[in-house]
Parts: C-alpha cells; sequence; structure tokens
C-alpha cells in the first residue's frame, strides 16, 4: 500500500529534481566550455607557429653545452636539431640555424674549415627548400647566411634564384627588396658572376648534407 504525499513534501521533491537538472546542466555546460577552450588552443598553436620547431630544443642545448666546453655534448645535441631540421622538409629555417650552430661549434672545437663546409651544405639545401617553396624570405635569409661566411659566389647564385622567385610570385616588392640586398655586394659584379656548384646538389640537397 502506498504512502500518499503531501504537497508540501511534494513540492520539495519537485525543487529537489528541479536543482539536479540545474547541477547536471552546470556540470555539462562547464564540460563543453573545457573542450572548446582546449580545442582552441590547440588550432592556435597549430595554425600561429606558437609550438616551438623541434630542432630548437636541441640547439638551446647546444648553446648550453658550448658555453661549458663540452664539445661532445654540442655535437651529440646538434645531430639532434639536425635529424630534426632535415625530417622537417617544408621548412628551411631549420636548416639555417643549424648550420649556424655547426659554426659556433667548429669555432670552439677548433675546427673551423669542417664547419663551414657542413654550414654550406646545409645553407644549399634551405637555398633548394626556399626555392621550391617560392620563399623569397628564405632565399634572402639563405644569400645572408653565405655572406656570413665570405661567400660571395654562393650570395651571387642566391640572388639568380631570389630573381626567379619573385618572378614567380610576382610580388611587387620583392624586386625592391632583392635590390636592396644587391647593393653592397656591387649591383653588376652580382648580375655578370657565375655560379660553379655541382648542380646535382639543387636535385639531392637532403641526402647531400651532413655532419
Amino acid at each position: 500500500m502506498s504512502k500518499r504525499i503531501g504537497p508540501i513534501a511534494a513540492a520539495c521533491i519537485r525543487g529537489a529534481d528541479m536543482n539536479a537538472r540545474r547541477r547536471r546542466l552546470h556540470v555539462l555546460g562547464v564540460a563543453i566550455t573545457a573542450v572548446l577552450i582546449g580545442a582552441a588552443s590547440t588550432y592556435g598553436e597549430s595554425h600561429s607557429g606558437a609550438a616551438p620547431s623541434p630542432w630548437v630544443a636541441p640547439l638551446q642545448r647546444v648553446e648550453t653545452a658550448l658555453a661549458s666546453q663540452n664539445v661532445s655534448a654540442a655535437e651529440e645535441a646538434w645531430h639532434e636539431a639536425h635529424r630534426a631540421a632535415l625530417g622537417s622538409r617544408q621548412r628551411w629555417d631549420g636548416l639555417i640555424e643549424v648550420g649556424e650552430a655547426s659554426l659556433r661549434i667548429g669555432e670552439v672545437a677548433n675546427r673551423r674549415q669542417a664547419a663551414q663546409a657542413t654550414a654550406r651544405r646545409l645553407y644549399l639545401a634551405a637555398l633548394f627548400r626556399a626555392r621550391q617553396q617560392g620563399a623569397l624570405d628564405g632565399v634572402l635569409r639563405t644569400a645572408e647566411a653565405f655572406a656570413a661566411l665570405g661567400d660571395r659566389e654562393a650570395v651571387t647564385q642566391c640572388l639568380h634564384v631570389a630573381r626567379h622567385v619573385a618572378e614567380r610570385t610576382r610580388d611587387p616588392q620583392a624586386r625592391a627588396r632583392i635590390e636592396a640586398f644587391r647593393a653592397p655586394w656591387g649591383g653588376e659584379s652580382i648580375q655578370t658572376a657565375t655560379f660553379t656548384w655541382d648542380p646535382l646538389l639543387l636535385h639531392f640537397p637532403d641526402e647531400s648534407v651532413g655532419p
């Protein structure tokens, strides 16, 4: 035999049910908001470039090791950065950064000539990638890297590539940027100089780059 519930008790039960539903909706709303915030954060990192490039951390370890004159630790970290830069096949900037790190290791280890050869191969690979992508920034950044080595012939080639990239992209500001970079090197000599590197390296840059 069921018990009859009075009006006050019934009202209390209805109120408790409503409160329980409100709490469930609140919890659900908080969960949905958290998911949306997490998704927005992930989207922002992947599309704004906020996530660090894979070679950044090992290059930081290179600098830390060099500060304490630990060449073997610097070389170990450099090889990790080198693999990461080669593996990021759509990026030219990592190749340049790793090449510059090679020069710093060469200075500390007193192996400048070998370090410069490695840097040149990495810069050439960066030039190839930038040319393939039509990235004028990459071509000119590579030219700067070669200029720091005092390699006039390589700077010449970079500027030839830059002109072709500018013609392809039809960027109205591109020619002015190239001319501004070219001027300190002597305009006419840069235009008429020839380039004598092995052209096969332009077809297989990554396989030609090593420590």
